[in-house]
């Protein structure tokens, strides 16, 4: 690996959630270029991350006021909205949709027990509310609109 593609990998590995970096080092250095996985271990060692640990991402929220938990009622249609792939996206996401006047959530996709991606699910009838609310938000990493 050359020095300016180690410094690419470097600064992409710093900008990544703990959880995904502890992800990462969990596949093993069979899964990496040679070097890259080196560059997975200094940074969890410069963070200070000890073995097992994970930063868990905030519980799923409700939209409004009430900040009690979601639930979905039986009589009330929800959709997923967007998949999230990248944690800035997540807060980003959640910190717009707090102020909302509707129902929303985020739900693990990953069958490995991953934090991300996750799906922004919301009530029916919120869709156009909250596309309207992400209108212009450019992710970070990726994101998929239905």
């Amino acid at each position: 690996m050359d020095t300016q593609e180690r410094l690419k990998l470097k600064k992409r590995y710093e900008e990544l959630p703990d959880a995904a970096l502890l992800d990462m080092i969990a596949e093993g250095q069979g899964a990496y270029s040679p070097g890259a996985f080196e560059l997975l271990l200094e940074e969890k060692e410069k963070r200070g991350i000890a073995e097992g640990q994970l930063v868990e991402p905030p519980a799923p929220s409700q939209g409004g006021e009430d900040e009690g938990s979601f639930e979905k009622s039986p009589s009330q249609q929800y959709v997923a909205l967007a998949v999230i792939v990248e944690y800035k996206d997540y807060e980003y996401v959640d910190a717009l949709l707090r102020k909302a006047d509707f129902l929303y959530s985020f739900e693990k996709l990953s069958l490995t027990g991953a934090d991300f991606p996750v799906s922004l699910i919301v009530e029916e009838q919120a869709v156009k509310k909250a596309l309207k609310l992400l209108e212009g938000f450019k992710p970070s990493g990726g994101m998929v609109f239905w």
